[in-house]
């Protein structure tokens, strides 16, 4: 049996779409965070909401980093203000500063959706489950981990249970964790609201540099 539910994404128009990449862009560039105020008024209405921030050299993923949060600007800031702060703190293996390496990368806003809770652990069921645009993930104690649907693909060589295997090591957990009953196993989709293509495809990085290893995991963080 399946129950199906409408979906409720939030679906932004141009203006609003533009407004998001450069404020995604901006936030990413600087130290100092725009007030949820400076947002319109659509992005600041109270919904709750998962966003990522995904900085990429063309096709290639250099990091993202996601935040939930209780609308679209709060979430947006959250996610931006701990992308940069993980390019920082690794931003000799990633090239050099960040706001010397952001005009040669695109950046590009999401919005995670939860796209059905499984209903078994049976092996064959989680691998008819899940389709190439979903990702493998859970949720335990408060705490959302999950790996975006390229990932998944990767890491789980086509494999949902080997994808989640992959997950769930790296929270330092067996793979017979699949079974418990205090996880929540869930299918997530990742939905592009936003683009803010790079300035300048100049003074790339040396070619030995390479993404972000942690961040094939996503971790949720929750912003108030």
């Amino acid at each position: 049996a399946a129950l199906y539910v409408p979906r409720t994404g939030l679906d932004l128009p141009a203006i609003l779409s533009e407004a998001v990449a450069h404020g995604a862009r901006a936030s990413l560039a600087n130290a100092t965070v725009p007030r949820v105020q400076s947002f319109p008024e659509p992005l600041r209405r109270i919904h709750n909401v998962e966003v990522m921030v995904l900085l990429a050299d063309q096709d290639r993923p250099r990091l993202w980093r996601s935040a939930r949060g209780s609308s679209f600007a709060r979430a947006l800031l959250t996610a931006a203000t701990v992308a940069r702060q993980r390019w920082t703190e690794r931003e000799t293996a990633m090239g050099g500063p960040l706001p010397r390496v952001l005009p040669t990368l695109d950046v590009s806003v999401h919005v995670l959706e939860e796209d059905g809770t499984l209903g078994s652990r049976a092996h064959p069921f989680i691998e008819s489950a899940f389709r190439p645009g979903h990702g493998v993930a859970f949720e335990h104690r408060g705490n959302w981990h999950y790996l975006l649907p390229d990932a998944t693909r990767e890491r789980g060589g086509g494999s949902a249970v080997e994808a989640y295997a992959a997950l769930l090591a790296d929270q330092d957990m067996p793979r017979e964790s699949l079974d418990r009953s205090d996880l929540r196993l869930y299918r997530s989709v990742a939905r592009r609201v936003a683009t803010s293509p790079a300035p300048s495809r100049t003074a790339l990085a040396p070619p030995s540099m390479a993404h972000d290893p942690d961040s094939l995991v996503i971790d949720a963080l929750s912003s108030p």
